[in-house]
């Protein structure tokens, strides 16, 4: 590229050769692949273990010896390099630190990018360590150095491996480098130690329209509105991304679910792992560790399991509330890709059951496949990637339990009911998406109409999970109750603290539970419901609505008027 550079500005170069020139170089890159960026016929490849010693310099091993794209070189691959004099630190132009947003710059070899036969984006559909290829990493958090490293560089994703701008996984081994980020920097140290991460472009446009405007940050968002429900998901930090010191838009660093991400929460790996989306990891086992045995029995039960199906049956396998989170998280976002994540059983627990790990939401909020006119309508329990189609584990046993079981019925019914009128209320999810928009803003994103698109999916939402629930649990219809206590007291609602007023929206079948807790008692005399007085013998109520239903909880003294 240098070398063009000179001859074009040489100052006896014929101009009217240039046309010449560029439709040579034209043509040149369409037949190398395709791909827009000169390279040098360096082969890409992992470095041998036995290559890479402790004090070893990658001068000594001249493995990657290249000048690169944004027109600095590497004169090899050097683990013992110290943070701020690796590539990925000081190539870096510090006008990308000045906005002192969390940044992730990785520098690689674009031969090792690009190759035809060797490539990571060239062979994007590739998987596995011999598809890794050396690499930098440095993160930076209001303009200083947080930790840079050597790494291990793999492309990630499934359907999206295919996109313009990939994903990739970051490896941390002490064969680059580090064996891992330093404790505290990513997550608030929930996840460490992280030893490996994703590198997620989360970016999404409908299918049915891919010039539309792009939609960020629905997975971050649905795994803090899951995580608000009791569901069990990778933590999450945006960053600015920077590939070969060139920006390549906000991404979003994401823990990788793996056997260390199981050390980390859980305090051991001793568990059977089976990823749930293995049609599109092709040539991968189903069950990664683990006892195999364990994971064909449990599909075996599902073949065989009772008629009418009962919860205490399915209470003995799984983890039945994990798993009703899970589907109260898939039906609120609207994920129409619902499948994934993985399922895990401890070898450590004799009475283990399985749970579920949520993962790739990225189709939440905006009706991924134009089904209805308006987002909020989506009918997520049976419309095209409905979690009723598929004959998967969590659609069997749901579906089964949906239409056999009376106790389960009403389970997930107050569970439902619980989690729109205390948990995801319109309050909390509001400052859920303020908090995206704050970053959307902080990260140049002009066009945010998908978070106005997301306001309003979340203001409409719930009044039509509720009117499903009639559909597919014969609910009926769900009816308003208003509190409101005439003295300065904390209601219990449902076992929640809602201050001196609340709102919520109850079936017939999940009643309302009003507690005046007992340092207030003194306080009440008397409950007015629907305008009929009650005097307050007992501190708590209990309400089975048949109508919009108003109460007052009234002083234990005469008003003043």
């Amino acid at each position: 590229m240098s070398d063009l550079r000179q001859v074009l500005q040489h100052r006896l170069f014929p101009l009217f050769l240039l046309p010449i020139v560029i439709g040579g170089v034209g043509l040149a890159i369409n037949y190398a692949d395709g791909f827009l960026g000169f390279r040098n016929y360096v082969q890409g490849r992992t470095i041998p273990d036995v290559l890479v010693k402790s004090g070893r310099t990658g001068k000594q091993l001249r493995l990657i010896e290249y000048r690169s794209l944004a027109d600095f070189e590497l004169e090899g691959f050097d683990r013992d390099l110290a943070p701020k004099d690796m590539p990925s630190s000081k190539n870096l132009k510090a006008i990308a630190l000045q906005t002192g947003l969390p940044t992730l710059s990785i520098v690689i070899d674009p031969d090792d990018l690009l190759n035809r036969n060797t490539g990571l984006i060239a062979n994007y559909s590739k998987r596995g360590r011999s598809w890794e290829r050396p690499a930098y990493a440095s993160y930076f958090e209001n303009g200083e150095l947080r930790f840079a490293t050597g790494a291990g560089l793999r492309i990630h994703g499934g359907k999206t491996r295919a996109a313009l701008l990939k994903s990739f996984r970051l490896y941390f081994r002490e064969l680059y480098g580090s064996s891992q980020i330093p404790s505290g920097v990513l997550f608030e140290g929930e996840g460490d130690p992280i030893r490996s991460i994703v590198v997620h472009n989360d970016v999404r446009n409908k299918r049915s329209d891919k010039a539309s405007a792009e939609w960020h940050f629905m997975n971050p968002l649905a795994y803090d509105l899951a995580r608000e429900i009791g569901c069990i998901t990778p933590s999450t930090q945006p960053v600015q991304f920077y590939l070969n010191g060139v920006y390549q838009g906000p991404y979003v660093l994401t823990e990788h679910i793996s056997a260390d991400y199981l050390k980390a929460h859980f305090g051991h790996d001793d568990f059977v792992f089976a990823r749930m989306k293995r049609d599109r990891l092709k040539g991968s086992p189903l069950v990664e560790r683990g006892n195999r045995q364990l994971f064909d029995d449990f599909q075996n039960w599902l073949n065989t399991m009772s008629a009418p199906l009962k919860m205490s049956e399915v209470e003995e396998k799984i983890d039945l509330i994990n798993m009703t989170n899970w589907m109260i998280s898939i039906l609120y976002a609207g994920v129409t890709d619902p499948y994934q994540g993985a399922a895990l059983l401890d070898e450590t627990d004799p009475n283990a059951r399985w749970f579920w790990v949520n993962w790739d939401m990225d189709h939440a909020f905006m009706d991924f496949y134009d089904q209805v006119a308006l987002p909020w309508e989506i009918d997520n329990f049976n419309g095209r990637s409905g979690v009723l189609k598929k004959k998967k584990p969590r659609a069997i046993i749901f579906d089964r339990l949906r239409r056999e079981s009376p106790e389960y019925r009403i389970f997930f019914l107050t569970r439902i009911t619980e989690v729109l009128n205390h948990i995801l209320t319109p309050e909390k999810v509001g400052q859920k998406v303020a908090r995206y928009e704050d970053i959307a803003i902080s990260y140049g994103i002009s066009d945010r109409a998908f978070l106005e698109a997301i306001k309003e999916y979340v203001k409409e939402r719930p009044a039509v999970l509720r009117r499903q629930q009639n559909t597919y649990f014969d609910a009926g219809d769900s009816y308003r109750l208003s509190i409101r206590s005439r003295t300065p007291i904390d209601i219990r609602v449902d076992g929640y603290e809602v201050g001196d007023e609340y709102v919520g929206w109850y079936f017939a079948d999940t009643p309302a539970r009003i507690t005046i807790p007992e340092s207030d008692r003194q306080l009440s005399g008397a409950w007015v419901v629907n305008g009929d007085e009650i005097l307050m013998s007992e501190p708590n109520i209990e309400l089975n609505l048949s109508s919009d239903t108003h109460v007052e909880i009234m002083p234990s003294f005469p008003l003043k008027h």
